[in-house]
């Protein structure tokens, strides 16, 4: 079976949830330059845009938490931090 993008996704004639959705409340002025820029940057609605940068930010920020523990251990190691 091909997978959905979509919130929902049709199986035996019927809609199957394949996550829960949450809302966010945003200022409505960006709101308005995320939504341009999702159009701009051919995305099929703010929700995918919006998705797509939270993703993206917190994949950045957990790897960044990875490698401050590396530095940390390497220290530790080199006895420079107990």
């Amino acid at each position: 079976m091909p997978a959905c993008r979509a919130s929902t996704c049709r199986q035996a004639g019927r809609k199957e949830p394949l996550y829960k959705m949450a809302k966010l409340k945003i200022d409505s002025h960006l709101y308005d330059r995320a939504k341009k820029a999702a159009q701009a940057a051919g995305y099929p609605g703010i929700n995918e845009f919006v998705t797509h940068i939270i993703e993206k930010e917190l994949a950045q920020l957990e790897t960044t938490e990875q490698d401050d523990e590396k530095v940390a251990q390497q220290l530790r190691g080199l006895g420079y931090i107990e």
